[in-house]
């Protein structure tokens, strides 16, 4: 659920026996704070009734994550989720330089899709990374469009740069 991002990712990393390395992402597509608009209580309420069908697909799915996560173990969760923020935290202070507006991206390859009048923000690596982090670092950031390239790629054959 994007709600309880981590949580969801240390469930999939539990039921197919992965590592936290194989979980762990930096988040993509985050709006800039021009951006954001926050919605009034009325708005909320005007949008769930508009959507009645999704948003009971929404609490059925959110009910059923929770039986999940009590299966795993609240406690359990809390120091797995923890964990893997603490490895996010690591990855982070070794590869991201900052997260900026799209105009400020030094390599352009790493502009966010911008639908509309949405800016979304991307990152800068830092400097000086070596080839191996690079290579990690850069797909962890990759915006979509460009990852999805990436794995058609690599899917007919074709070399890339990373």
């Amino acid at each position: 659920m994007a709600s309880h991002f981590d949580e969801s990712l240390v469930l999939l990393k539990d039921a197919l026996c992965w590592t936290f390395d194989d979980v762990l992402s930096f988040p993509l597509n985050i709006r800039s704070n021009t951006s954001r608009k926050v919605l009034s209580e009325e708005t909320k309420e005007r949008i769930k009734s508009w959507n009645q069908l999704d948003w009971q697909l929404y609490v059925h799915f959110n009910n059923s994550f929770w039986n999940r996560v009590e299966k795993f173990g609240r406690e359990r969760m809390e120091k797995e989720v923890k964990e893997l923020r603490k490895r996010r935290e690591q990855l982070s202070e070794k590869c991201l330089d900052a997260q900026v507006e799209p105009n400020k991206l030094k390599d352009k390859e790493m502009v966010p899709y911008q639908p509309y009048l949405i800016r979304i923000l991307g990152y800068n690596l830092k400097p000086g990374l070596s080839i191996n982090d690079q290579i990690l670092c850069h797909r962890l950031v990759l915006p979509e469009i460009p990852y999805t390239q990436l794995l058609w790629d690599k899917q007919i054959g074709n070399k890339t740069k990373t």
